[in-house]
């Protein structure tokens, strides 16, 4: 059983003094789901171990408390990344520490310590909860599809536009079938993270099975699932409207999130993401590369003003977003001028990391993700990703931590395999 135990040192370098807080915390059951994911999956656990500097190798801080529940390691919507470490250095990043390699390694009984340093302008703020986390989500918090097995190159991207979502490896899917919409599901490869992509498949044909018939006539949306429901994203003459599927009779009920395509100019809709009630919709690049730029809006489920996010402003960048994702509980966006990531919480506090990934529709199960994108001749792709962006600890601190310009601080965490 792994266990974990975390030390804050503060030093001011004004007065001199010195602060010191321990702490034991919680283990999540992200390994464990990890490793279960990755052998259903065809693929080997390198991408997880040695736990102590990739899987548990990198460290995030946050401005508010965390839930302390195993079974939910997600990103959670309430607390910011604030700032965040892996198994390198860092000289430029404001919110990055540095890994300290002289003091961390194995010790005594079988422990291992991470000693993660913060300069005086690193980190600055108020740290209430920290977590150990995957050392490639430690580097870039936002790259949460980091791990590819490869793409295949499809000339028929039906498949993913009418993906519902996808469930211990089967994909949910919307088929017209001469003139009857029904849905169907397939079983994935259950090599896929092993084979060469571009000659193999991502999805067994000959697996199709007939689940329902469909309670949405159109075989082109975004959807994104949560519990026992899929929220869908559908157009119609004048509106994008947000409905969803209760997956236990296959029944279609109306929300009242509509947002108008006049608010889209000559751009479209590229995405969904229901979070804490509300529902967010990216506006998308168009054909006529005009309409709003790095814009998000957002819509109670139960109805009422749509907020706009303008993520350009805030960010002072500029760009398009060409897709999103809704993974790890949060919405990603990805802009075409640079394949940038940005995320977005539910309150409008954006997270700009530094990853570069780009994906025009993401469906997530579990820690798995089938996304379509664009390749770097901007054909379309498709591939499978396992997604590290899960916390490892939960340790919400019993007196937050406040960091300064005068201050430095020393994060030491060991963990135990008791």
């Amino acid at each position: 059983m792994i266990k974990g135990k975390i030390q804050i040192d503060l030093h001011n370098h004004k007065t001199g003094l010195k602060d010191r807080y321990e702490q034991e915390n919680m283990i999540t059951n992200a390994i464990e789901e990890s490793s279960k994911a990755l052998g259903a999956w065809g693929a080997n656990l390198e991408r997880l171990t040695p736990l102590c500097t990739k899987g548990l190798g990198g460290l995030l801080l946050f401005d508010n408390t965390i839930t302390e529940d195993a079974t939910k390691f997600g990103y959670p919507t309430n607390a910011h990344i604030i700032g965040h470490a892996y198994q390198g250095v860092n000289t430029t990043d404001i919110t990055m520490g540095s890994l300290n390699s002289i003091e961390s390694g194995k010790i005594a009984n079988g422990e291992y310590l991470n000693v993660w340093d913060f300069s005086t302008s690193q980190c600055n703020g108020v740290i209430k909860a920290l977590s150990l986390c995957h050392n490639e989500i430690g580097a870039a918090p936002n790259n949460f599809g980091c791990f590819s097995s490869g793409s295949a190159s499809w000339s028929d991207d039906s498949w993913i536009w009418s993906a519902l979502f996808i469930e211990d490896s089967w994909l949910y899917r919307v088929q017209n079938e001469g003139g009857t919409y029904k849905i169907n599901r397939y079983r994935s490869a259950s090599t896929c993270l092993s084979i060469d992509m571009n000659a193999g498949t991502l999805f067994n044909s000959a697996s199709k099975e007939y689940v329902a018939a469909s309670p949405i006539q159109t075989t082109s949306f975004y959807s994104h699932k949560i519990g026992d429901k899929v929220y869908v994203l559908i157009a119609d003459e004048t509106n994008y409207v947000v409905k969803y599927i209760d997956i236990d009779d296959w029944s279609l009920t109306n929300t009242s999130a509509v947002f108008p395509k006049s608010m889209f100019g000559e751009g479209t809709a590229t995405g969904l993401a229901i979070m804490d009630g509300y529902a967010f919709v990216p506006v998308g690049l168009g054909y006529s590369y005009s309409g709003p730029q790095g814009v998000v809006y957002k819509c109670s489920l139960s109805g009422g003003s749509i907020e706009t996010i303008d993520v350009n402003t805030a960010l002072g960048r500029g760009g398009y977003i060409i897709g999103s994702a809704a993974i790890g509980g949060l919405l990603h966006l990805a802009f075409r001028n640079d394949f940038a990531v940005v995320t977005v919480y539910p309150d409008g506090f954006l997270l700009n990391r530094g990853a570069n990934w780009v994906a025009t529709k993401t469906l997530q199960d579990g820690l798995m993700c089938y996304y379509t994108g664009l390749t770097s001749n901007y054909q379309n792709m498709h591939t499978w990703a396992f997604s590290p962006a899960y916390l490892g600890t939960i340790c919400n601190l019993s007196t937050p931590v406040e960091k300064n310009s005068t201050t430095s601080m020393k994060v030491k965490y060991t963990i135990t395999n008791a």
